[in-house]
């Protein structure tokens, strides 16, 4: 049982369709709200599910923590599991008391899930391969190259890489001197660029658009920075397109700040945002509504949701919680937001999201405009 809940113009989808429709799989469509999706998971309960990572991260702030169980019981439940997974051992005894929330909340039928179209933390990789017991395959492609052109292999352990090439491409990385990354290096670091009959030869009746994106000698330039490691794996590391730099010279890549950010429990969704005239980032935070409001009642804070929203204690927290899971990752000072504003209602809801989750952000700095003005005037 396949849900089909992206666009049907997306790369990802279009080929699961198709995998679907010539493997004999019955295909349900989602009831055409993402917001929903958790309900369209619990009525179609499927067996496959391609997922995007956004939604991933998503569903890692709400259930990482196990909030619905102590956290002796949730630290030893985990540990536990964590261990029968590398011996093979799908299941625990606390699958029922701890783990069956979170397949529940996928179907409790998955079997199968493939994540792509963005990087995805090793942690929140392993965290749903142990706790769903299924197998996870991470790939990496675009529309432009009809989906994935690498893959990890069926019962891939090891999370954090999108595996190898497929045999129909050839792909090499392309120096960029000022986010100082070099092929030459070890392991070799750059802008993956890919070549074969499954890339798209251009965008339809435009050629700006088209000569921007293919070379000269038909390399496609994916604006995506991978690192190759000693095996033969691709790991995404960074985002070359909507870079921007600071006002002393850092170059800020905001998707892979808002991914880390995102894998923090208390983050529902993040807008990374830096000027060229300032020299720190701020930041639009969606915080996780049940987690605000369960440290708000721990702190004695009073007010509804929307009112702590405004609070400078819960503010001050959140800042220094999204902090501390940035210094975990590997964040370097001039990468970390100083300032953060945070938004009650979700980016869908103000239509600043893609169907596939992914933020506009042209759209996110207009919506945001007096936020952002606001937080680089305060002191």
């Amino acid at each position: 049982m396949h849900l089909s809940y992206l666009p049907l113009q997306h790369g990802l989808e279009r080929i699961w369709v198709y995998i679907a429709l010539s493997n004999g799989t019955h295909i349900r469509y989602y009831s055409g709200s993402v917001q929903e999706l958790v309900k369209d998971l619990a009525r179609v309960r499927p067996t496959v599910l391609p997922i995007v990572p956004r939604l991933l991260n998503m569903f890692y702030s709400m259930m990482s923590t196990f909030p619905w169980v102590d956290k002796k019981t949730a630290e030893e439940a985990w540990k536990v599991k964590l261990g029968n997974s590398k011996k093979g051992i799908l299941t625990s005894e606390y699958d029922e008391k701890v783990f069956k929330r979170i397949k529940d909340t996928f179907g409790g039928r998955v079997r199968y899930m493939v994540t792509g179209s963005a990087p995805v933390s090793s942690d929140v990789l392993e965290f749903f391969m142990v706790c769903l017991g299924c197998d996870i395959r991470e790939g990496y492609g675009q529309t432009e190259t009809t989906a994935a052109t690498w893959m990890t292999r069926k019962g891939e352990k090891r999370a954090g890489h999108v595996g190898g090439i497929t045999k129909c491409v050839e792909f090499k990385l392309v120096d960029i001197p000022e986010m100082h990354y070099t092929s030459d290096e070890k392991p070799p670091r750059g802008e993956i660029c890919v070549r074969g009959i499954t890339i798209f030869p251009g965008y339809f009746k435009d050629k700006a658009h088209t000569d921007e994106a293919i070379d000269a000698e038909g390399w496609h330039h994916t604006g995506d920075v991978g690192l190759l490691e000693e095996d033969g794996a691709l790991r995404i590391i960074d985002r070359k397109k909507n870079i921007y730099k600071l006002s002393q010279g850092e170059y800020i890549a905001p998707e892979k700040i808002e991914n880390v950010y995102l894998r923090c429990p208390f983050v529902a969704e993040c807008f990374v945002y830096g000027h060229s005239l300032e020299s720190y980032n701020i930041a639009i935070v969606v915080p996780n509504k049940d987690l605000l409001l369960k440290i708000a009642g721990e702190k004695g804070l009073k007010g509804s949701y929307e009112e702590l929203c405004e609070n400078p204690a819960i503010v001050k927290l959140l800042l220094e919680k999204i902090q501390g899971q940035g210094k975990h990752d590997g964040l370097v000072g001039f990468e970390q937001v100083k300032k953060i504003k945070l938004h009650p209602t979700s980016f869908a809801a103000k239509n600043l999201v893609t169907t596939t989750m992914k933020l506009q952000r042209h759209l996110a700095k207009k919506a945001f405009e007096n936020e952002i003005a606001a937080l680089y005037k305060s002191t």
